[in-house]
């Protein structure tokens, strides 16, 4: 089946964008397109966050419900525009040069590889060894119920608010 482009301005980009009908979320009939055009629609506020973070790609070429995939080097083909940041790495290879999402037409284009999900550093490229905010990835599970967890959570507000955090 030949795949489906279509050309769509971004600011100052021409983007060539592909099967756009793909549907993503099945059991909500969500596409591609609809990806795209959310990413779109949230870059002003989004892109701030992003800008200057390196960024692991969590991919879903299939929808969610399929196979996904994590992508730390940069994908092949990617436009020279893209900002990047190449940095050592005790892995296979040497190094892992990484997308940097600093506009809208980057954060579209990482939305029509399906990469649903951005993953940030919590520092960014200029200051990578000087973190500007912490996360606290909390998860519910089968042992850990979600009042267990608004449990952890208030108490980590707690601790941090004695420390003088917020």
């Amino acid at each position: 089946m030949a795949e489906k482009r279509v050309s769509v301005k971004v600011g100052s980009r021409t983007l060539s964008l592909s099967n756009l009908d793909k549907v993503l979320w099945p059991h909500d009939g969500y596409t591609k397109g609809d990806l795209i055009g959310y990413y779109e629609s949230v870059a002003s506020t989004i892109v701030p966050y992003l800008k200057g973070r390196p960024l692991t790609l969590e991919r879903y070429p299939n929808g969610i419900g399929k196979q996904s995939f994590f992508e730390k080097e940069m994908p092949k083909g990617m436009p020279d525009w893209v900002d990047r940041i190449t940095l050592p790495s005790d892995g296979p290879r040497s190094t892992i040069t990484y997308v940097v999402c600093n506009d809208a037409p980057s954060l579209v284009y990482l939305a029509n590889l399906a990469a649903i999900i951005l993953h940030i550093w919590t520092s960014r490229a200029k200051t990578l060894d000087d973190p500007d905010f912490v996360l606290f990835d909390l998860d519910p599970g089968e042992k850990c119920t979600l009042r267990a967890l608004t449990t952890v959570a208030l108490a980590i507000r707690d601790l941090l608010g004695e420390i003088g955090l917020r």
